[in-house]
């Protein structure tokens, strides 16, 4: 099962996430942010919140209640990654 072990403020709207399988990548949040309407993620426009995360239950978690699925984190950081299409089609993340 995948987890996430580590994750560090990098810059504006991205984190280093290192996962359990020892793969550390940097993921950006800014198209996640802009083309998700739900409030949550808006609220992550604001850096200052945005930089306000923990890892709880093994993925990355802000104050404002918003956590991410490791999956969908692995997922932000391989998506052009043609090896994994059929996992993350799997995931429902692809068509």
């Amino acid at each position: 099962m995948l987890s996430v072990t580590h994750a560090q403020y990098m810059q504006p709207k991205t984190l280093k996430v290192t996962f359990n399988n020892h793969e550390e990548y940097l993921i950006d949040f800014s198209d996640t942010i802009k083309k998700d309407h739900r409030q949550i993620w808006q609220q992550l426009a604001d850096d200052n919140l945005f930089k306000k995360f923990s890892i709880d239950h093994d993925t990355v978690c802000w104050d404002n209640g918003l956590d991410v699925a490791p999956e969908y984190l692995y997922f932000l950081a391989n998506k052009n990654n043609p090896v994994l299409k059929k996992q993350f089609i799997a995931w429902g993340y692809q068509s």
